[in-house]
């Protein structure tokens, strides 16, 4: 049992890691080299590999000794590995991309080891925070009883549910930790480290596509007829989420000058280089959300207008983006690979009534490891980009997955899990101040928007680096360590 003593034993006062780990460490370290050896030994990039898994291997130690102690830095690292590994990936050579690539998978799965080797507090903080997880384990149970009833295999059904429930694994980690002034104000520099990063990139990109394109080794996207902006990203998308969380934290702090709005501004332009329609829609709701919670009673009674405004001028500049999406939506005599999605997973709850088709069934990663027979039994093998073998749009609706593998039941308790952490984010909002933490409450209710918008069109509710992102912001806001601040709406009518 690891210790979870914070006093002398805390990393904050014992003796430097590397004194107890640097026997353990090389000794692991040339374990794994004779394991690789001989397929890499003579590789020109073996010997820094090997250099760079010692010093990973120390880091490793350290942040599991972080965990285990509670200390916040262990998350901030968390994060940064679930933003970082799919761009680092791409530098990498190409015997490491794979390892690279499940980088966030392993950590989460570590931490979690860590967590419940040293004890897991499952009382949540509050009521609504009591409904979500409620919601979740109905959401867990249906879709794992589905995979048993549908004779789904156990590899299949573990993996499914763990992609399935990362949102749920996240807040439970996140929630372990307190957060003191000095964790804050290091997630707050590695956040704004990571902005100015992918905005520095994006200009680049922006005005040298070709070499950028090149030294990462990804493909130069185009939409209408001009650049789509990646920054270090693989997809677009990726980027465009990211910069919902980099508009969430600029919009978030209290009181918004003119020098912080101008801030926003350049982050809401930059996301607006992805060409999506989702990230036009997320920085018209984004707003609207944060006019609405305003502590002035003046600005936030405005929220309609700012809305309508909003959507007024997105028509207006983002014409060509709209008729497009209209176009495929409504003028296309073909449904598109989403719409499919969706009617399918619905004629698969009802057949399957109330517990769906399980976990690992359909249209995520898992169901195509061992290829679900529910894909030839309704007829998506001939659909392009949603058969096996070409899988192009399986991972397209994250509430299509949930209805097809959790069933109606499945799909309640998940929707019922979303809306009470709305809910919760919502409130604590609602009557933030202006500490970072009553920041991080704004940001996790902007975020938690564009969150839930685009979870009905991506896979947005089972992607690592969003879920964690949600759920290290709601434990910061949720963290009642330190006393808040009295309320703001008695101050200045500001914005």
């Amino acid at each position: 049992m690891i210790s979870v003593d914070r006093g002398q034993n805390s990393p904050r006062t014992r003796a430097p890691v590397g004194a107890r780990t640097w026997p353990a460490a090389a000794f692991a370290t040339a374990a794994l080299a004779a394991a690789l050896g001989a397929g890499t030994w003579f590789a020109w990039w073996f010997p820094l590999a090997l250099v760079v898994g010692f010093l990973m291997l120390l880091a490793a130690i350290a942040w599991m000794r972080w965990i285990a102690v509670r200390d916040a830095r262990a998350v901030i690292v968390l994060w940064l590995v679930s933003a970082l590994n799919r761009p680092i990936a791409l530098v990498v050579p190409e015997a490491l991309r794979r390892s690279v690539l499940y980088l966030d998978d392993i950590a989460l799965a570590s931490a979690l080891a860590v967590l419940l080797l040293t004890g897991v507090r499952l009382v949540p903080a509050t009521r609504s925070m009591a409904v979500a997880y409620l919601g979740f384990g109905l959401f867990l149970v249906s879709g794992v009883v589905g995979a048993v009833l549908a004779g789904t295999s156990l590899t299949v059904t573990a993996l499914g549910t763990w992609l399935a429930l990362k949102l749920f694994v996240y807040l439970l980690i996140t929630t372990q930790f307190h957060w003191t002034e000095r964790d804050l104000r290091l997630a707050a520099r590695a956040a704004a480290a990571l902005i100015v990063l992918v905005l520095s990139v994006a200009a680049l990109q922006w005005v040298a596509p070709g070499p950028v394109s090149t030294i990462l080794g990804v493909e130069q996207r185009t939409r209408l007829g001009q650049g789509v902006i990646s920054s270090i990203f693989v997809h677009p998308g990726q980027y465009s989420t990211f910069m919902m969380f980099a508009l969430a934290l600029l919009l978030a702090r209290y009181p918004l000058t003119p020098r912080r709005m101008g801030s926003v501004l350049v982050v809401g332009a930059a996301a607006m280089l992805s060409l999506r329609l989702k990230s036009l829609v997320d920085v018209v709701l984004l707003t609207a959300t944060r006019v609405a919670i305003s502590p002035s009673k003046f600005v936030k009674a405005g929220a309609p207008v700012v809305l309508l405004s909003g959507v007024t001028a997105a028509a207006l500049f983002g014409s060509a983006l709209v008729s497009a999406r209209v176009g495929d939506l409504f003028v296309s005599p073909h449904a598109s690979p989403r719409e499919v999605l969706y009617v399918t997973s619905a004629r698969i709850a009802q057949d399957f009534f109330p517990f769906g088709g399980g976990f690992g069934s359909f249209g995520s990663a898992a169901s195509l490891i061992e290829p679900s027979p529910l894909y030839s039994e309704y007829g998506l093998t001939s659909v392009y980009g949603l058969s096996p073998d070409a899988p192009l749009f399986v991972h397209d609706a994250s509430w299509a997955t949930t209805l097809g593998e959790g069933g109606l039941l499945g799909a309640a308790g998940l929707l019922l899990a979303m809306g009470a952490l709305l809910v919760t984010a919502w409130k604590r909002a609602h009557v933030a101040g202006s500490t970072r933490k009553d920041q991080a409450a704004r940001a996790t209710l902007l975020f938690a928007v564009a969150f839930l918008n685009d979870s009905l069109s991506t896979t947005q509710l089972f992607v690592g680096f969003s879920c964690l992102t949600l759920a290290v912001l709601l434990s910061i806001s949720l963290d009642s360590s330190t006393p808040a601040p009295p309320k703001l709406r008695r101050e200045a009518k500001v914005l």
